[in-house]
């Protein structure tokens, strides 16, 4: 095999490659216009053609007079790579163009992944040929490798986002999944790449819903899975759907980012209005996930809200150190969520509550009833617009406190073990032989433990003198028109009415105190 290297000064016949390589570094080094023609121009050397070892060293002149042997641009080397690959790599912008020119294919496909040329440009961000190869006539910028991967899914991935631009007016297809059943979105929302997921949503809104994995997730979800906060911000405030269940499961994004535990995402979540009181095809919510859910996570950090509950839950009487998920139940209970809501083996959160850290979670309830510590995130935002709002206030569907009557009685129900109703502890008193435990023994559960009924006196004398400030209310409003409930109002009543009855277990419809006090049943 022949092969003639050329300078200004000199001429160099060569009968190997290598040989003829190393004449190509001499002539580089004194700085010499140096051109090598190949014989045999597609014959590999050292796993290389003469074609790649002009790209490489950048000798556009070489380069030039080779192509004029009509080589086959489409030959690998030993990497797997076609010259054209190999100018992605080396950001070769002169090169480029006088292949593609040659015929060079711009969508050839390498030998380990099946990648094209315009995938590795946008993937090391090599912006300038990215923009030569898409805008070439045959580009097809939506040709997947082997693992389903776009050019866009790598930009993405790769956080190139000047790249993202470039594709999308190309004609990238927003539409399609790679081998984990990724949309571009959920990959951008996967790896954090805020400014494509905002050139995604905006070219394409509807995309914020869609649920392509094999488990259903959404992007929403797996931004709160991955930790993505600011994707979470974003995706909230563009209008996605924050209940949208998916998966087998049929898990909201609060579910499935209580399980990882990220406070910071869980608190988005619900500052943002999700539903708390959501459940899965299990029946659990979030809170039952928090305390019953082996898998979950603690807290990957305190943020400020958490930080308030954890100070409050810190100042009651405990013997412990309070957990972290504590913490976490606490706060989602702070903003609504349900103690007493069961799932479909009739369990409640509180139930699965370890016996240890149990009567701190019913203290907190009970003194968050009381007005005792902060509101939540929701009331805080909505404080200003209803300090001037004159109507009465109507009962939430899901009220972020249990109301004050019937406070000891949620304490004693939801803490119901397998064999029936039991009293938590003496600090709830209840001495043997009263009414409540006469309640317990009828549903099957033992009597009261603990000493003394002082703690349940009080809370009756309290139930006691706020039916009289009721009925003080509705004298001093008598010349007034009575004001008769709509039907909403009327259905959370009657909802109130069975919730009492039910965790109290009362044969006698004695009294029951709504949450509003406007209307006293007797």
């Amino acid at each position: 095999m022949l092969y003639i290297v050329s300078n200004d000064a000199s001429i160099c016949v060569c009968h190997d490659l290598q040989r003829c390589v190393y004449y190509i570094h001499v002539c580089m080094s004194c700085m010499y216009v140096c051109m090598y023609v190949c014989v045999q121009v597609n014959t590999l050397e050292q796993g290389k053609t003469a074609v790649h070892v002009a790209v490489e060293e950048s000798r556009l002149k070489v380069l030039e007079v080779v192509l004029k042997f009509k080589p086959d641009l489409s030959i690998m080397d030993g990497d797997g790579d076609a010259p054209l690959h190999t100018c992605a790599f080396l950001n070769a912008t002169e090169a480029a163009p006088i292949l593609l020119e040659a015929g060079a294919d711009v969508n050839a496909r390498n030998g380990k992944r099946s990648v094209t040329p315009i995938m590795i440009a946008g993937a090391v961000g090599h912006y300038e040929l990215l923009e030569i190869m898409a805008a070439h006539h045959s580009a097809d910028v939506n040709i997947q490798d082997s693992q389903g991967q776009t050019a866009l899914h790598h930009v993405l991935s790769s956080q190139r986002t000047r790249a993202i631009p470039i594709l999308l007016s190309a004609g990238a297809n927003l539409t399609l999944l790679n081998s984990n059943f990724f949309t571009p979105l959920m990959e951008a929302a996967g790896h954090g790449s805020l400014p494509g997921v905002e050139d995604i949503v905006r070219q394409r809104p509807d995309l914020m819903d869609w649920q392509t994995l094999a488990d259903g997730i959404t992007p929403l979800q797996l931004a709160g899975i991955k930790n993505r906060l600011f994707i979470v911000q974003y995706l909230a405030l563009s209008g996605c759907d924050l209940n949208r269940k998916s998966g087998q499961h049929l898990r909201t994004a609060l579910h499935a980012t209580v399980i990882e535990g990220y406070a910071a995402v869980i608190e988005c979540l619900v500052g943002f209005g999700c539903d708390i009181s959501c459940k899965d095809s299990d029946g659990n919510t979030a809170l039952h996930i928090v305390f019953v859910n082996k898998s979950a996570q603690p807290l990957s950090d305190y943020t400020p809200q958490m930080n308030k509950v954890h100070e409050e839950l810190s100042r009651l009487p405990r013997r412990e150190s309070v957990p972290r998920y504590l913490t976490l139940g606490c706060f989602l209970i702070r903003e609504g969520a349900d103690p007493c809501a069961r799932n479909n083996l009739g369990q409640t959160p509180a139930q699965a509550c370890p016996s240890d850290t149990r009567d701190i979670l019913l203290n907190y309830v009970n003194k968050s009833n009381r007005g005792e510590f902060h509101g939540s995130l929701r009331r805080d935002r909505t404080s200003a617009a209803s300090k001037t709002d004159n109507k009465p206030s109507v009962p939430s569907s899901s009220p972020s406190i249990i109301s004050d009557s019937a406070t000891i009685s949620q304490q004693h129900s939801i803490v119901a073990g397998s064999g029936g109703f039991r009293v938590s502890g003496s600090r709830l008193g209840g001495g043997h032989g009263s009414i409540m435990d006469a309640q317990h023994q009828e549903l099957g559960g033992g009597g009261g433990s603990g000493g003394g009924g002082a703690g349940r006196q009080s809370q009756r004398e309290r139930d006691r003198l706020r039916l009289q400030e009721t009925k003080r209310k509705e004298v001093t409003s008598e010349s007034e028109e009575p004001r008769i409930p709509s039907a909403d109002e009327r259905e959370q009543i009657r909802k109130h009415r069975q919730a009492y009855f039910c965790l109290t277990g009362s044969k006698e419809k004695g009294y029951c105190v709504c949450l509003t006090d406007y209307w006293t049943r007797k």
